[in-house]
């Protein structure tokens, strides 16, 4: 059985829970996710307020996250998260739906 974070695995992260203090992401609580490009980190995307976003995957075994929170406050719990190793081809994904109208 290989083991985790094995070079084979891509990791797939779910944020479940979000609150930030601003909606927007400028001047406010972020949270920035990056993957490894040729060995350096390139950022994926910047995540703030409280919407919760689509599950984000990493295009090999590393992945980082940078929160930045100067506006945090002891009411606003900033994030919760899960993690998923995946391999082969499903990646994670259960059911898949195509659009063909853009083809």
């Amino acid at each position: 059985m290989p083991h985790l974070g094995n070079d084979i695995f891509q990791l797939q992260l779910r944020l479940t829970g979000m609150d930030f203090v601003n909606f927007r992401c400028g001047g406010a609580d972020v949270l920035s996710v990056f993957v490894y490009s040729d060995g350096t980190l390139a950022r994926v995307d910047d995540f703030c307020g409280i919407s919760i976003p689509l599950a984000t995957m990493s295009n090999g075994n590393k992945m980082t996250l940078e929160l930045d929170a100067p506006h945090s406050s002891r009411y606003n719990w900033g994030f919760t998260a899960l993690y998923f190793f995946v391999t082969g081809m499903n990646f994670g994904i259960s059911s898949l739906t195509f659009d063909f109208r853009w083809l």
